[in-house]
């Protein structure tokens, strides 16, 4: 994994393909998971940057739907502190001690059984603010071998496989009590690969979301987590397009 503020010798992109003729369809997207550090600590950048119309790739399109997250180490382990998106702006997942941190991702020993916590977090809009409520979120993990198709222009594509993190974050303490939950795959050496979210019950008249749901071809994991959930939306970044690249800064993760 490269550092922040290197340039790229090649960025993954999203399904179904990245060898787009003659633009990108709309909502196509790159992302890069990079090395950095936050107030000291260890941290990946991972970047969120559609190139599509009037927004292109490698620059930081305000407010038009680039952003990322911002992944760190705490006590409790990895975890999000903050992210950005077109519909919410800049949002800080702070922890019980007004510091962030709150998006528990997995603790600091991940292993192929099944491990869970329930995480107290809450959304605010600046990293030094303190939550005046806590949500509790349950949040599961595990390490496994995932074979991801991938694709680049000008050779075979196939599949390779990455020992990965798989972690799910739950909307409440309990699956009983959750209604939708998101899911991520953090492969070895190349960050963030693949995102789902799933909900219950889905509404069958969002057609749109539906049909990004199936954007994505099938990986372990990608299964249903219990009779009666939909999968509403999934991107999976493993067409790898060749550079050199050198991404705009993202503002909001400059601290």
């Amino acid at each position: 994994m490269l550092h922040a503020g290197t340039s790229l010798p090649w960025r993954k992109h999203d399904w179904p393909d990245a060898r787009w003729r003659p633009a990108p369809p709309a909502g196509h997207q790159a992302s890069d998971s990079l090395l950095t550090r936050f107030r000291g600590a260890e941290a990946v950048l991972q970047t969120f940057d559609f190139g599509d119309g009037a927004r292109r790739f490698a620059r930081f399109d305000a407010g038009r739907g680039d952003g990322g997250q911002l992944l760190l180490r705490t006590p409790e382990g990895w975890a999000i502190a903050m992210t950005e998106d077109g519909g919410n702006g800049v949002q800080w997942f702070q922890r019980p001690d007004c510091t962030p941190g709150g998006w528990l991702v997995a603790g600091p020993a991940a292993t192929a059984e099944w491990q869970e916590a329930i995480a107290p977090l809450h959304l605010r809009r600046g990293p030094d603010e303190c939550p005046a409520v806590l949500d509790r979120s349950l949040t599961r993990w595990r390490v496994l071998p995932v074979a991801y198709p991938w694709r680049s222009p000008g050779l075979p594509g196939g599949r390779f496989t990455a020992d990965t993190l798989l972690s799910e974050h739950w909307s409440h303490a309990t699956r009983d009590a959750s209604d939708h939950l998101e899911r991520s795959w953090y492969a070895r050496h190349l960050g963030l690969l693949r995102w789902e979210r799933w909900e219950r019950p889905a509404d069958p008249r969002r057609a749109e979301d539906l049909a990004a749901s199936r954007r994505c071809p099938e990986v372990i994991g990608s299964e249903p987590p219990a009779p009666g959930w939909r999968r509403l939306d999934c991107r999976m970044w493993t067409n790898f397009l060749p550079g050199p690249v050198s991404p705009e800064p993202w503002p909001a993760a400059v601290h």
